[in-house]
């Protein structure tokens, strides 16, 4: 199977946040924007993907749920590659690899930032609790598989803590909604 060639008109939806799928996109012609919430503000941030740009490469190639939704600004050309034809893709062509490594790159900066800007701006000396309100963060947000691995680490590294009760209970709460609703499904976790 070749990759495929698709036209795209103003404000179609070429995936949805939360979507799973095996597909990398390439925009040949047009504008698209990756909609997504900021981890900090939770406000709405909007990413202008341009001709010549791969999206949706993270979530294809690892087949996790999309973080985004990718809107269509202008009449657009997209090509879809499957995670197969994406890899023989860039397996002879090291420019493409050099390419999304910046883009990752530029990413994982982002985050970072956003990251330290969290754990900045709450003044505590206490990682243990620090640990802990992350696996909240995750439950809450519905990334179940983050929130029990937070939280068995919070149990691991402080086996005495005073929240390794609810850490405990909070992992079964996680384990449930993943196996009823999926990653990213369902309502959100009710945190006491």
């Amino acid at each position: 199977m070749a990759p495929r060639l698709i036209n795209y008109k103003p404000d179609s939806i070429i995936y949805f946040k939360g979507d799973k799928s095996n597909s990398v996109f390439l925009l040949k012609q047009g504008k698209v924007n990756l909609i997504y919430n900021d981890i900090q503000t939770g406000e709405e941030i909007k990413e202008l993907i341009t001709d010549g740009e791969f999206f949706g490469v993270k979530s294809g190639l690892i087949k996790y749920v999309r973080e985004e939704t990718a809107k269509v600004l202008i009449n657009s050309t997209v090509i879809e590659f499957s995670t197969a034809e994406f890899e023989s893709l860039i397996t002879k062509n090291t420019s493409i690899i050099l390419k999304m490594l910046k883009s990752f790159s530029n990413q994982l900066r982002r985050i970072g930032k956003q990251v330290q800007q969290l754990v900045t701006d709450k003044v505590s000396s206490d990682s243990a609790s620090d640990l802990y309100s992350i696996g909240d963060y995750y439950l809450r947000n519905k990334k179940y598989t983050q929130a029990i691995t937070v939280y068995s680490r919070y149990i691991s590294y402080y086996p005495n803590g005073n929240f390794v009760k609810e850490a405990k209970v909070k992992i079964e709460k996680a384990k449930e909604y993943l196996e009823s609703y999926g990653e990213g499904g369902g309502p959100s976790p009710i945190i006491e």
